[in-house]
C-alpha cells in the first residue's frame, strides 16, 4: 500500500519541480523576417461609371516587414470589353499599404477612352477588389472586380539558435 502511494506522490513532486524550473527560465527569443515580391495578376472588373466590363492586368511589387505591414506599388491597365470605346485602356499607378490580406490603394492614372486624368483609390482583398476613379472633370467611376491576387507575402518565423 505504501508503494502505491509513493508513485503518485513522486510524480506530483517531479511535476511541481519541473514547473518551478521552467518558470525561472527566460522565454526563447521570437523573431520574424519580412520579404518582398513582384506579382503579375489578371482579372475582370465592372466599371459602374461607364457600365462596362473590363479586363485588368497588373504588376504589383510589395514589401512586407517583420510586423506584417505591407507597402508597395501597383501598375495596371484595364481594357473595356464593350460599348464602342475602341478598346481604349485606362492606366493607373498606385501605391499600396496594409496587411498581407487586405491593402488600400491610392494613386493616379489616365483614361484614354474619356481622355481624362483621374485619381484612384480602392481596396484589394484576396481575389476581390473595389474602388473609385474620379476624373478631373468630376465624373465618378466606381468599380468592383475579381482577380488572381491572393495577397502579399507574409512574414516568416525565424527559429531561435540552438542553445548550448
Amino acid at each position: 500500500m505504501k508503494r502505491l502511494l509513493l508513485v503518485p506522490c513522486a510524480a506530483a513532486m517531479f511535476a511541481i519541480a519541473s514547473i518551478n524550473a521552467l518558470a525561472g527560465t527566460p522565454p526563447l527569443p521570437t523573431s520574424y523576417t519580412g520579404g518582398s515580391e513582384t506579382t503579375a495578376t489578371i482579372g475582370l472588373r465592372f466599371d459602374f461609371g461607364d457600365m462596362n466590363p473590363e479586363i485588368v492586368g497588373s504588376v504589383r511589387h510589395t514589401n512586407t516587414n517583420s510586423s506584417n505591414h505591407v507597402t508597395g506599388g501597383v501598375g495596371e491597365i484595364s481594357i473595356p470589353l464593350m460599348r464602342g470605346r475602341n478598346l481604349a485602356p485606362t492606366v493607373r499607378l498606385l501605391g499600396t499599404v496594409g496587411s498581407p490580406t487586405v491593402q488600400g490603394l491610392a494613386g493616379a492614372g489616365y483614361d484614354f477612352g474619356n481622355q481624362q486624368l483621374l485619381l484612384s483609390g480602392g481596396v484589394q482583398g484576396p481575389f476581390v477588389e473595389g474602388g473609385l476613379d474620379v476624373q478631373l472633370d468630376g465624373t465618378l467611376h466606381p468599380y468592383l472586380g475579381v482577380n488572381s491576387y491572393n495577397g502579399a507575402k507574409k512574414r516568416k518565423f525565424v527559429p531561435p539558435p540552438p542553445s548550448m
